[in-house]
């Protein structure tokens, strides 16, 4: 017992992620060592801190929905998504926790928060999804039960211009065909989810799009959906006719 304790203290003492046991006024009874390499502080600093009053102002709302659901399911560990604290710097770090009510238990008496710094991978989410957002090209993500799981502000802004609807994540990609196309998209979708490739191009609104279908495959090789790809290409067609015209 006495080598499974220290095995345990071992990897709460050298581990990366930190671990914070909460009184209900936010003040800490127990602060792990690994939090300096997390928000800069020493232990000794830390349990005379209020982990509320750290939270990015912004994130305060967010956080108290999470400590209530915390609290009332005693024992049961929840996941809350990244928020925003201070580290000693007077920067702030994004963390991603787990807190659990163990208030009810003798031998903690508190609320357990488990935290990691995703400060680096939330940095990163942000550039893709500006890079994605800001590309010319339109993009949809539909997995095998034709459902939307993501797109960029440009497809929202096709949909919303060219047929006045407002695309949502959640509902089936269907619900927004055009009904003299809806069983051609159906077969589109069903050749997809077979592993084919299909191009298209479609004309609306005076305009023309090139349409690009192809399997959405994650790291593991496992088909996960579609991926839907739109460009506007009326320029591009209207300079080519031009061309054969002349000649």
């Amino acid at each position: 017992m006495l080598k499974q304790e220290k095995y345990y203290r071992t990897l709460v003492e050298n581990g990366s992620d930190g671990i914070v046991i909460l009184n209900l006024d936010g003040t800490a009874s127990y602060v792990s060592p690994s939090i300096k390499q997390v928000l800069g502080y020493e232990e000794n600093e830390s349990v005379n801190l209020n982990m509320y009053e750290l939270l990015h102002p912004d994130d305060v709302a967010d956080a108290t929905l999470v400590m209530e659901l915390c609290l009332s399911n005693p024992g049961k560990p929840i996941y809350g998504k990244p928020l925003r604290t201070k580290h000693k710097d007077g920067s702030y770090r994004w963390l991603e926790a787990t807190i659990t009510n163990l208030l009810h238990d003798s031998d903690i008496n508190g609320i357990v928060d488990n935290f990691r710094d995703v400060t680096d991978q939330k940095i990163a989410d942000e550039e893709m999804k500006l890079l994605i957002d800001n590309t010319e090209e339109s993009f949809i993500l539909i997995n095998k039960e034709l459902v939307i799981v993501s797109f960029n502000k440009q497809f929202e802004r096709n949909y919303l211009n060219l047929f006045g609807l407002e695309i949502k994540k959640g509902e089936s990609i269907l619900n927004y065909a055009q009904p003299d196309r809806l069983e051609e998209l159906k077969a589109v979708y069903s050749k997809v989810l077979n592993g084919d490739k299909v191009e298209d191009e479609i004309f609306i609104n005076d305009k023309i799009f090139s349409i690009t279908y192809k399997p959405a495959i994650n790291e593991a090789g496992q088909l996960i959906g579609i991926f839907v790809t739109t460009s506007d290409i009326t320029e591009k067609r209207r300079l080519e006719l031009k061309k054969n015209r002349s000649n």
